[in-house]
């Protein structure tokens, strides 16, 4: 039990993950707001350890995924995102309406979750996760093995909600984590 809780925990930080990792930060300090953080650390961490539990459920031969077009596209999107943090502390004070706007569509769960399949693609191709749970035992093994892997994104998530603002009244705080969040996005893309 130990074993395999240990084996997804250090997955989880190898630098495959840490791309997902980094996004995930980056996303939760863009959505800002409290009430949000939690809906999209939720969405997301539940979306990766799905797909993540259908694929090393049936140990499907990641070969058969389109993994450079999904890399590209993520790689895009993320891009976008990271653009419109660092635009939105420049901006948001004259561009208001626009925002928030913005803001309902691309820091929404659904977005979330589109990451999170995005990213467990490129997670599939880079990690040697595969040949882990390969050589458990069991889907109790497996199980435990990814709630190792999600214990970094449930920490995040708690620090993003701690660090994140409690209403929109806190204008000059959201906009401060959006930038953080926007650059971080930026550096991964270019990194």
């Amino acid at each position: 039990m130990l074993q395999s809780i240990t084996l997804g925990l250090i997955d989880s930080i190898s630098p495959c993950a840490l791309f997902i990792l980094l996004f995930f930060v980056g996303f939760l300090f863009l959505t800002a707001l409290r009430k949000n953080i939690i809906k999209n650390a939720v969405s997301f961490t539940a979306t990766l350890f799905i797909i993540l539990s259908v694929f090393y459920g049936t140990l499907t031969n990641p070969s058969l995924l389109p993994l450079g077009g999904v890399s590209l596209i993520g790689k895009i999107l993320i891009l976008i995102l990271g653009v419109y943090g660092v635009v939105h502390f420049f901006y948001e004070k004259d561009k208001k309406e626009i925002f928030s706007k913005i803001n309902k569509y691309i820091l929404s769960f659904p977005v979330a979750i589109l990451f999170a399949v995005l990213l467990s693609l490129h997670f599939l191709f880079c990690s040697a996760g595969t040949v882990i749970v390969a050589m458990m035992k069991g889907v109790y093994s497996v199980a435990l093995y990814l709630f190792g892997f999600v214990v970094p994104l449930i920490i995040i998530s708690l620090v993003a909600y701690i660090l994140g603002a409690k209403n929109e009244e806190a204008i000059d705080r959201i906009r401060f984590l959006r930038l953080i969040g926007g650059i971080i996005l930026v550096l991964i893309v270019i990194l």
